[in-house]
C-alpha cells in the first residue's frame, strides 16, 4: 500500500451521504463549548517560537544550498550514491532540529529546539505537578540512528531523569505497537502517571485520546 487514489470521487460521494459539521459548526451549536469539553488553548491557538541559529547551523545550511544548487545542475540519470533533494531536506530537518544529529561531537546549543523543548518540559512538569500535567513531545525523525550518532529522544529522557523526573513518567510511543499496549498507555497518560510522552506526527497526530491532563 502506497497511496490513496481516487480521493475527489470519495469526498464527493461521502458527502452526499455524510452530515459532516466542522468544529465550529458545534461550537455554535452549543455541542462544544471552550473550557467544558473543548480545551482553551493559550494564547487562543498555537504559537510558533522562532530560535536564534547558531553559526554551525548557518554555515552548515550553506552547504545544503551548495547541495541543492548542483543536485539541480546534474545532467543525467541519478546514479546509486548520488546526492538527491529528499536527503538534502532531510539533513535540513534535522540540523534544525539540533545539529549534533549532523555532528554529534559538538557541545550542546542552549538555543537549539532540543534544549529549549527540554527546559519547557521540565518547567510545566513542575508547574502542574499538582494535578499530574502532562505534556506530549512531537519529534521528526524520532528513530534511533543505528550508527550510534545522537539521539534527541533518548538525550532528553536521560535529561530529565537527571532533573528529577521518574523514568516511569517518561514514555516513547514506538515502543507501543499492539493496540492493546497502546489503549493501556493512553491510559496511563490520562491518569498522569506517565507524564511525557514522545512520538511522531504519525503515531500521535490522530485518533489518541490523551487529552484529559494536557499542559
Amino acid at each position: 500500500f502506497k497511496n490513496f487514489m481516487n480521493m475527489s470521487s470519495l469526498r464527493t460521494m461521502i458527502g452526499e451521504t455524510w452530515d459532516i459539521q466542522t468544529q465550529e459548526m458545534l461550537i455554535q451549536a452549543g455541542v462544544f463549548k471552550r473550557g467544558v469539553n473543548l480545551p482553551n488553548i493559550k494564547g487562543g491557538g498555537p504559537q510558533n517560537i522562532v530560535l536564534p541559529r547558531s553559526k554551525e547551523l548557518v554555515e552548515y545550511t550553506k552547504t545544503l544550498i551548495d547541495r541543492a544548487e548542483a543536485i539541480s545542475k546534474r545532467k543525467g540519470k541519478v546514479q546509486k550514491g548520488d546526492d538527491i533533494m529528499l536527503t538534502v531536506m532531510q539533513d535540513g530537518i534535522k540540523a534544525a532540529l539540533d545539529m549534533r544529529m549532523i555532528d554529534p561531537t559538538l557541545p550542546a546549543d542552549p538555543d537549539s529546539k532540543v534544549e529549549w523543548t527540554l527546559r519547557k518540559l521540565i518547567e510545566k512538569h513542575k508547574e502542574y505537578s499538582g494535578i499530574k500535567g502532562t505534556q506530549i513531545v512531537f519529534i521528526v525523525n524520532p528513530a534511533a540512528d543505528p550508527n550510534g550518532k545522537f539521539n534527541p529522544q533518548e538525550y532528553m529522557k536521560k535529561k530529565l531523569i537527571a532533573a528529577g523526573i521518574p523514568e516511569k513518567e517518561i514514555a516513547f510511543i514506538h515502543d507501543f505497537e499492539k493496540d492493546d499496549e497502546k489503549t493501556a498507555l493512553y491510559e496511563k497518560v490520562n491518569a498522569g502517571e506517565v507524564r511525557i510522552l514522545f512520538g511522531s506526527t504519525e503515531k500521535l497526530g490522530a485518533g489518541t485520546n490523551i487529552q484529559k491532563r494536557l499542559s
